[in-house]
């Protein structure tokens, strides 16, 4: 966990007599996470499924698309082999235009 994240935790409104971050309207713990993300989606106003793979699918391509090598977000994926991690990205147009447009030719090699 890096510092942004704990420190949107520690914000993440809370149930007044619950130690828990993530917990029902009673206080208590979630017991399947495979729902919470229908939860909060409906919550964002965003329709469709959202599935945890989503997030997966998400999380590597936001990974990527941020710098972060591919072997890097690969160990964080648990994949064993690289090209399963590549599957997983999906690059913005806008981010693949703002890319190309990064690119230098007037320095390191003389004509």
């Amino acid at each position: 966990m890096n510092d942004a994240l704990a420190e949107s935790l520690r914000r993440h409104p809370r149930h007044i007599n619950s130690l828990y971050v993530f917990c029902n309207k009673e206080g208590q713990p979630l017991k399947n996470v495979r729902t919470v993300p229908r939860y909060a989606a409906k919550r964002a106003g965003i329709e469709g499924t959202i599935k945890m793979h989503q997030l997966r699918h998400a999380f590597c391509s936001h990974a990527l698309m941020q710098g972060i090598d591919p072997r890097t977000v690969q160990k964080w994926m648990g994949h064993k082999d690289l090209n399963t991690t590549l599957r997983y990205a999906h690059v913005l147009p806008d981010h693949e235009k703002a890319a190309i447009q990064r690119l230098r030719y007037d320095h390191g090699h003389q004509g």
